[in-house]
């Protein structure tokens, strides 16, 4: 009996070690988990950060370009008005961003960042649409500027403002859209194994 007693009170002890070491290994993988959240977190941020300097700069540079070509003063106003409206879109991101923290809520954290990509991709097929009008626009006036009437030439200057837009905006689609987007994923997919889904 006594016997019994040892040995059932070693299985206790063994017990509640291994219910000690796995309470480690679960907070050591929590605090892993966590840190490499903070981490997403930050890249994100640096992204909606340079995205929205990148806006600043476009703005500035597309505006003197257009100014600086002579094309309509109707043009230049809607040049403003759509990258200003660009970088407003970036600065909301980037506050979106900014909002997100890894001490928050989970279903708090998880609600944010399933805001932040939604409005990431309704900005985006808004702003294409109104892209592709824009450089339809600043083809007309280009020619009409320049007086180019032959069909060659116009499908010149069309060609060349499609080449820079899909260059443009293949640079934007790899360089802040799919990041952000694929970094909003990492988020969830971390909070996922922080909650034990």
């Amino acid at each position: 009996m006594e016997q019994e007693n040892k040995e059932l009170l070693e299985l206790k002890e063994q017990l509640a070690a291994l219910h000690a070491k796995l309470d480690r290994q679960a907070e050591i993988n929590d605090r892993t988990i966590k840190n490499a959240l903070d981490a997403s977190i930050s890249r994100l941020r640096k992204l909606g950060n340079s995205k929205f300097w990148c806006c600043i700069f476009a703005m500035i540079f597309i505006v003197a370009i257009v100014y600086l070509l002579g094309l309509g003063f109707p043009l230049i106003i809607a040049t403003i008005v759509f990258l200003g409206l660009n970088a407003i879109d970036a600065l909301i991101l980037y506050n979106k961003e900014k909002s997100l923290e890894s001490g928050d809520s989970l279903m708090e954290t998880m609600d944010k960042v399933l805001d932040y990509k939604k409005f990431n991709r309704v900005s985006t097929l808004v702003a294409l649409p109104l892209a592709i009008l824009w450089a339809g626009w600043y083809v007309y006036e280009v020619c009409r500027t320049l007086g180019l009437t032959e069909p060659k030439e116009v499908i010149f200057i069309g060609l060349a403002a499609l080449i820079g837009g899909i260059i443009g905006g293949c640079i934007g689609y790899a360089k802040f859209y799919r990041p952000s987007m694929e970094e909003a994923d990492n988020i969830i997919r971390q909070m996922k194994e922080l909650k034990g889904e």
